[in-house]
């Protein structure tokens, strides 16, 4: 028997600039996220947000948000 779970988790739709960093931030912000035991649905979600900001930037150590920019962008991405 198989006990493993798919789950889908949704794209960020952005316009992309460079993605030179995204998978680097994405793997950055999820295993911060998990170590400061978050959820592994909240950290993965979190990482979406923060990998979509840095491919809306050139470059690649600077166009990895911080945590107030993750923040900040997904409450004006979900109209909050």
């Amino acid at each position: 028997m198989n006990n493993e779970i798919t789950k889908y988790y949704p794209s960020v739709k952005v316009h992309a600039v460079d993605t030179t960093a995204a998978g680097d931030t994405f793997i950055g912000t999820l295993a911060t996220l998990l170590s400061e035991n978050k959820s592994i649905d909240e950290s993965i979600i979190y990482a979406t947000y923060a990998s979509a900001i840095a491919v809306t930037r050139e470059g690649a150590q600077v166009s990895i948000p911080d945590g107030d920019e993750v923040d900040k962008f997904i409450k004006e991405y979900r109209g909050v």
